[in-house]
């Protein structure tokens, strides 16, 4: 893009914020992902109507079918969990779901990665839930690569990261029908769930 290969260039998918390259004419947003400082992006927006996102069953093929009956009716309690990406998972952000857990004592939180498989990963953030006075019987792993959407239908609720938050786990649980729970901050990047 550097190079300006074309005569009229834009940036959507792939990096969520402005590449910061004024060669680069437009970014693709919407009124929900558009910061309120216009100055956090180089590029000149195009805004679309109503979403940046396009979702439908060709973009998640894999998905299972929703299943019928929500999650804590099924099992007795209610299930808050992420598929998002550990890279996102601060210890502001650990501490938070901790204490949303300590809100609801028969709370449960389900980790869906494949990260879940290694016991390091286990270890931590069951640690990270204990420190904040969680049991480490509430919190739950599912490790899986690909094939994931199944294990939405063993969320009640979506948690989402920040301040990075999901943009195809947000995709991906609202499509599954799973409701998500976002902190929305003004840069790009904080947006993209909202």
């Amino acid at each position: 893009m550097a190079w300006n290969p074309a005569p009229v260039t834009a940036s959507w998918l792939g990096y969520p914020h402005s590449a910061g390259l004024e060669t680069i004419d437009y970014i693709l947003v919407d009124p929900f992902i558009n910061p309120p400082d216009p100055a956090l992006l180089i590029e000149k927006l195009f805004e679309m109507p109503k979403s940046w996102v396009a979702m439908g069953r060709l973009g998640f093929n894999e998905a299972e079918e929703i299943k019928p009956v929500i999650p804590s009716a099924r099992k007795g309690y209610i299930t808050f969990g992420t598929a998002n990406n550990p890279y996102k998972y601060s210890p502001k952000v650990l501490s938070t779901w901790a204490r949303v857990l300590n809100e609801v004592p028969e709370l449960k939180f389900l980790f869906v990665r494949p990260e879940a498989g290694a016991a390091a990963f286990r270890e931590y953030m069951t640690k990270a839930f204990v420190d904040e006075g969680v049991a480490a019987d509430r919190i739950q792993f599912v490790s899986v690569r690909g094939k994931h959407m199944r294990f939405y239908n063993e969320m009640d609720i979506s948690l989402d990261t920040f301040p990075q938050t999901g943009g195809t786990t947000t995709c991906e649980s609202i499509f599954m029908g799973v409701p998500v729970i976002t902190l929305v901050g003004t840069a790009f990047f904080e947006r993209l769930s909202y």
